[in-house]
């Protein structure tokens, strides 16, 4: 049984990892813009709150914002963007 420090170091070791740097700073960016990392230096974030085991989406959406009233008018579409 692995702990979960040596899951994390093994997904994000360098010569394994799968995700492009860009990819995983620019996840970590749209986190803290959220509220769910704070960043506590250059490329350095920590958690704010967490939100369970399940990894947060980054959604794309298309809606109608009326900036009078505040409030989204009509049906949205969200998708997740792909990395």
């Amino acid at each position: 049984m692995t702990t979960g420090r040596s899951r994390w170091s093994n997904a994000l070791h360098p010569t394994r990892c799968r995700l492009a740097r860009d990819t995983v700073r620019n996840y970590c960016y749209q986190l803290a813009a959220a509220g769910v990392l704070r960043q506590t230096g250059t490329l350095r974030f920590s958690l704010v709150r967490n939100l369970g085991p399940a990894a947060p989406r980054i959604m794309s959406a298309k809606l109608v914002f009326d900036p009078n009233s505040k409030t989204v008018v009509g049906p949205s579409v969200a998708r997740e963007v792909q990395p």
